[in-house]
């Protein structure tokens, strides 16, 4: 579930923040932050980062979040929402 409540984080840094044209994210952010704000371990959003990155949906260096495939991003995130509401 950790995956989702990832993606979910990135789609709401997307609307918050934006892309710029080459479709990084508008603000930088540490694995470390990243891992507080899907409340993960950061070895955890370590393995996370690298699932997304093998996966095609982002790439990450140095706090710069590129996303890859954001109609992907967003099915993921999906998950999530249809886990929680039952």
């Amino acid at each position: 579930m950790s995956d989702e409540r990832f993606a979910d984080t990135l789609l709401v840094l997307v609307e918050k923040y934006g892309l710029n044209k080459t479709k990084d994210l508008n603000i930088h952010l540490s694995i470390d932050e990243l891992a507080s704000y899907t409340c993960t371990s950061k070895s955890y959003m370590k393995k996370i980062i690298t699932e997304f990155t093998h996966r095609g949906l982002i790439s990450f260096s140095s706090g710069n979040i590129k996303i890859l495939n954001l109609p992907l991003l967003r099915n993921t995130a999906m998950l999530n929402s249809k886990l929680t509401i039952h």
